[in-house]
């Protein structure tokens, strides 16, 4: 099955293009390997980096179980538009992820040791439904199961109207003087 996912987008005057490839079932086959146990999840180490390094990870399985005492971070954060995506190196490919995810990336991203941590976009085949309804059920224990939560709401930069933009610029704010 074919289905079309953004993966690079440039502004040309007031209008943002959004350049699109194909992405077949057998991308997610090759970058998704099939989990062994119930209680199995992905975790992404995101490779040390620059600020200016392309953004690169690695997925691996790993148990819940209490004697797999692998240490990862959890994240939550605003998914933001699906169709404001910017490609990152995911098991050495191209792989595309929304805005959000990729500046989360950045910020969480450390210089010199790679950085262990549970993403929904990433660790769950979002291309595989029966997957993705068994790992949503076993959030609570992903979450309590992390060292930390890490919460990205994003930079706030394109997810304001511009019309209440412009009224929290042009009047005294939302708050009583």
């Amino acid at each position: 099955m074919q289905q079309t996912a953004p993966i690079e987008d440039e502004w040309k005057g007031n209008e943002l293009l959004i350049k699109v490839a194909e992405l077949s079932s057998d991308d997610s086959l090759y970058l998704y390997h099939q989990l062994r146990h119930e209680d199995e999840i992905r975790l992404v180490t995101i490779k040390p980096g620059k600020w200016t390094d392309p953004i690169t990870c690695e997925l691996s399985c790993h148990s819940l179980d209490v004697e797999d005492e692998t240490e990862y971070w959890t994240l939550s954060y605003a998914w933001g538009s699906p169709r404001a995506t910017e490609n990152i190196i995911l098991e050495g490919r191209q792989w595309p992820v929304t805005v959000n995810l990729a500046n989360a990336l950045l910020f969480l991203r450390d210089r010199k040791q790679p950085v262990r941590i549970w993403i929904d976009a990433l660790c769950i085949d979002q291309s595989n439904l029966k997957e993705r309804g068994g790992q949503v059920q076993m959030m609570k224990d992903i979450y309590s199961g992390g060292k930390q939560v890490v919460v990205y709401l994003g930079d706030g930069k394109n997810h304001r109207p511009k019309r209440l933009a412009e009224q929290w610029t042009s009047s005294k704010g939302p708050y009583p003087s």
